[in-house]
């Protein structure tokens, strides 16, 4: 399977030499937990997305709205559960919000710099099929919407922490551009679930370094690796 026959351009940019993330040497445990779990499937996620085929797609529609905020510790990720009423629409069909979690490092669109995080939103269809929303982080001004988030993640792993009290719009962590790839999939978390489709946002939103360095206090380095292509394929 080719990069091209997997990869659509919904809206064009530019790209450059492809670079992968890297893990740090207090994160390289869990790459044997990747490649044990995830060796198998044919759609690796996240790629270097360094080629793409035209194709035109209707946007998808994002109608997110505050929900009270409920954040867990996974142990390698700090993950906000969604409750009923969130969804986007992709190609007319309706995908429930599921949880939303974060990554350190994570590859760019295009082939550019490894972006600081990444943020992924997960989603499911009424047939149990998954989509997820993919937007990468630089280091820059500081996010209000994920201080919110920081504050109230547990320092130590365990049950979920409701707040009823605070409110929280998944939307206000996306960008304003609403530039896209799309292409088909996997969670990259072990057991890496296929997903029917991985819309990665071309435009990062920012956070500070001081956000950054709060994240890799609790989990030093937690994505899988950017595969290529013809990764994808084994």
């Amino acid at each position: 399977m080719s990069l091209a026959a997997c990869l659509s351009w919904i809206v064009p940019g530019s790209a450059s030499d492809p670079q992968q993330a890297r893990l740090s040497p207090q994160g390289a445990s869990r790459a044997a937990e990747w490649d044990s779990a995830c060796s198998a499937g044919r759609l690796a996620s996240p790629i270097e997305l360094t080629d793409a085929a035209s194709a035109e797609f209707k946007a998808v529609r994002i109608p997110y709205r505050p929900q009270d905020l409920a954040v867990l510790n996974t142990g390698h990720t700090i993950q906000v559960n969604s409750r009923p009423g969130n969804y986007i629409e992709l190609d007319g069909e309706r995908f429930k919000l599921l949880e939303y979690h974060f990554h350190r490092p994570a590859g760019s669109p295009g082939g550019a710099k490894a972006a600081a995080m990444a943020l992924r939103l997960v989603h499911r269809n009424a047939a149990g099929a998954l989509a997820v929303l993919s937007v990468n982080m630089v280091e820059g001004r500081a996010n209000r919407a994920l201080d919110t988030v920081w504050m109230a993640t547990p320092a130590l792993p365990g049950r979920e922490q409701h707040f009823a009290s605070i409110r929280l719009d998944p939307g206000s962590l996306l960008p304003i551009e609403p530039g896209q790839f799309r292409y088909a999939g996997a969670i990259t978390t072990p057991q890496c679930s296929g997903v029917e489709a991985w819309i990665e946002f071309l435009q990062p939103i920012e956070l500070s370094a001081e956000q950054i360095r709060q994240f890799i206090t609790l989990f030093p380095a937690d994505a899988r690796p950017a595969q290529g292509a013809m990764l994808r394929d084994r």
